[in-house]
């Protein structure tokens, strides 16, 4: 027996409203159901069915049915392609219970996914973003172009790392530089997917009377409300964090301060040797790169100490802050500027808390000293080496405010996911859709985390490569800069009923393993096609034998590690430090 369903929308009897229903047809009968809720049959024999004239501006795609029992039923199809399917089945089911499905293929069931998508984006009032599909098609054309010139022939993960490094080490000697080389470069475009640090690194290091910048916090990244980055950069005063209490100005962010060049060191001379003061021996690069990329714990074969990417941080610290400067007023005379030097060795295991707890031993030690220094002193210097310390260790290494190697890493990821099928990608109805559904999760982001899927992740890093036009967007519709989402399936459900509260329809065909389970999956030839669905591999995915697999499509979550790649991830790392 032949059995088709669909998600449709039907007249109610009573009110004359319009209701979701899912459409079941089994041979000669049809049946409508409310979630799993039994709501009507009937007998499709000598149905006669009518494609009715659209009633804009949201019912364009309308079937009535007309049964042998003299009942009628008014259906409204998502789109123009589900319309036609839907009336030839109908229709065919009315002369015979010996039918069979029309032909529906892999392509015109993803175009079908998208139509839907914009035909129900036409009936609603977000904020543009004012992304076209022709954005979508130059960022993933982007994407290909830097792949094939900075990737090719590479085979192993060192190799990946090396290249990497280098392609960092080029980008400091000449970032400053805004030129076509530098702006297509992959770490420029990994640095601008971050839009508070990238924001936050191009900040000016003097107050200007005219200033327009967004204030970002150079210890906990999140970003100033606009009265505090006007008193910050117009009228250079200090202006406190909402968020960590931290006081901030123009010269907190060290790396900027004064317009220095002095933390224009690429990542590769950073890392190159054993930060102990009395090694200084140069570091394999498996050494570098598994300190580096996978955060590990590495043993310098000369000294034998622990070293972690962190003790470069705690180098990097002893350099900047050889010194604790305070006002002593222990004196009758005037106020005198006591200083307390911070201990010259890196603890052996090259962790910040063991090297903090050292220095904040000294400072407890200067309190039995004569002369002895004032508990309230004391307590300010402890203070202060927090601040400073927080500093350090909420920025990067390097010449930025993330690590531009490990940021590309990230990013490299949803590249070759994106990459194994960018003809997809590229194509005007599906980048059309994708723009649609990211205007929406755009609009949902008041003060929520929220995990994309790939099609919202395409147009929301197309998005933020033009930072200026992201940042007005993002502040007119979430009322601040959305810099960062999560992939954690708690968000993902939060998400899916957030989005089927919002906006009365399902937000994947995947469906969350936690939650309240207060959102809908569509089902039948309304589901997101694709994302559990295995399709023809593309000639840029990874070759394991099979013909067919799971792609990355609208609907797929970005958490989904079933979904083919290219073959450039298998030199991924399988878990790397975050940016």
């Amino acid at each position: 027996m032949t059995e088709y369903g669909v998600d449709v929308s039907t007249q109610t009897r009573v009110l004359r409203r319009w209701a979701p229903r899912h459409l079941v047809l089994r041979g000669q009968t049809l049946t409508l159901y409310d979630g799993a809720a039994l709501c009507e049959t009937h007998a499709m024999a000598q149905c006669h069915v009518t494609a009715l004239p659209p009633e804009p501006p949201t019912r364009c795609f309308l079937l009535e049915l007309r049964f042998a029992s003299k009942k009628t039923l008014r259906i409204l199809a998502d789109n123009a392609i589900l319309h036609a399917r839907l009336k030839t089945i109908l229709e065919a089911a009315a002369t015979s219970d010996r039918y069979t499905l029309p032909p529906f293929s892999d392509a015109d069931r993803l175009l079908c996914v998208a139509a839907t998508v914009t035909e129900r984006a036409k009936h609603r009032r977000v904020p543009s973003s004012g992304l076209t599909p022709a954005h979508i098609q130059a960022y993933v054309a982007r994407l290909k172009r830097i792949v094939d010139r900075d990737f090719a022939g590479v085979a192993s993960p060192e190799a990946l790392y090396a290249k990497l490094v280098d392609l960092e080490a080029t980008y400091v000697v000449n970032y400053r530089d805004d030129t076509h080389c530098v702006t297509e470069s992959f770490p420029h475009l990994a640095y601008q997917l971050d839009a508070l640090n990238f924001a936050l690194g191009h900040n000016p290091s003097r107050a200007t009377p005219n200033a327009d910048v967004i204030g970002v916090c150079t210890f906990c990244k999140r970003e100033l409300e606009p009265w505090k980055a006007r008193i910050m950069y117009q009228r250079n005063q200090t202006a406190q964090c909402g968020h960590c209490n931290e006081y901030v100005d123009v010269q907190t962010y060290y790396k900027r301060c004064f317009d220095t060049r002095a933390f224009d060191m690429p990542l590769r001379d950073v890392l190159a040797q054993c930060p102990h003061r009395h090694c200084r021996r140069p570091l394999e690069l498996r050494l570098v790169y598994a300190l580096h990329v996978h955060d590990e714990a590495v043993t310098c074969p000369c000294c034998s100490h622990t070293l972690l990417y962190e003790t470069f941080q705690i180098a990097l610290f002893q350099r900047e802050h050889p010194y604790l400067e305070w006002i002593s007023d222990f004196t009758t005379q005037k106020e005198v500027m006591s200083r307390l030097a911070v201990p010259r060795d890196l603890p052996i295991d090259g962790r910040w808390d063991t090297y903090l707890r050292t220095l904040l031993g000294c400072i407890d030690a200067r309190t039995k000293t004569k002369p002895p220094i004032s508990r309230i002193e004391a307590y300010a210097l402890k203070e202060q080496v927090q601040s400073k310390a927080g500093a350090i260790r909420a920025n990067a290494l390097g010449a930025f405010p993330i690590d531009l190697v490990r940021a590309m890493v990230h990013e490299l990821r949803l590249l070759s996911v994106l990459l194994a099928h960018d003809t997809y990608w590229a194509t005007p109805p599906i980048a059309a859709a994708a723009i649609a559904r990211y205007e929406h999760f755009m609009a949902l982001q008041k003060g929520t985390t929220l995990t994309p899927t790939l099609d919202i992740a395409v147009a929301w890093c197309a998005h933020r490569t033009q930072p200026s036009a992201y940042v007005a967007y993002s502040t007119t519709v979430a009322g601040a800069v959305v810099a960062s989402s999560t992939g954690t399936d708690a968000t993902y459900a939060e998400t899916c009923t957030l989005w089927t509260k919002a906006y009365g329809e399902a937000y994947s065909s995947f469906v969350p393993t936690t939650g309240d389970g207060k959102w809908l999956v569509p089902r039948g030839d309304s589901r997101f096609f694709g994302v559990d669905d295995a399709l023809p591999r593309s000639k840029h995915n990874d070759d394991n034998g099979d013909d067919r697999a799971l792609r990355g499509v609208i609907g797929t979550p970005i958490f989904d590690t079933r979904v083919a790649s290219s073959k450039l991830y298998l030199l991924l790392p399988h878990s790397s430090a975050s940016p």
